[in-house]
């Protein structure tokens, strides 16, 4: 056998910056921060199916972020801080653990 390459199973932090405009015209900034690992069970899919994961979880944040901003104003955008990081914890959970990687939190 011969060895290949090494893969982390720690928790890793990734940080993404989504900037678009609410309903009420209004530019924001958003930071969303997405904590992940590999699941153990599927080392193999997590190492030859993405050459880079972190732009993978970045286009999806990217992705739902601007699909649900631009919905509301910018007083709901607070209050919804907690449905937004669980629809975006869903749609990667759903696509990640495909590719072996299991999505811990959203914030």
């Amino acid at each position: 056998e011969q060895l290949v390459g090494r893969i982390s199973f720690r928790v890793q932090q990734l940080d993404v910056r989504v900037e678009t405009k609410t309903l009420d015209n209004v530019f924001l900034t958003a930071v969303v921060s997405v904590q992940y690992q590999v699941l153990r069970e599927s080392v193999f899919e997590a190492f030859y199916s993405l050459t880079n994961p972190a732009q993978q979880i970045t286009a999806h944040v990217y992705d739902v972020m601007r699909a649900q901003l631009p919905t509301l104003e910018l007083d709901a955008v607070f209050e919804a801080k907690e449905e937004l990081a669980l629809a975006v914890k869903n749609a990667l959970s759903s696509t990640m653990t495909g590719y072996g990687y299991q999505i811990l939190q959203t914030l």
